[in-house]
């Protein structure tokens, strides 16, 4: 039995990689921006 070829071809797992990293970033980045917003609104009193 071999596994399926997605699973061999390095583009596929290329693929699944960079849509985790996307993924990742975009998390990070709506992170960073709910902290700024906090930080404006302390900043306002």
């Amino acid at each position: 039995m071999e596994p399926p070829a997605s699973d061999l071809s390095p583009l596929g797992d290329c693929r699944r990689t960079r849509s985790r990293r996307l993924l990742l970033v975009d998390e990070h980045g709506l992170r960073m921006r709910l902290t700024r917003d906090v930080e404006l609104e302390d900043d306002g009193g």
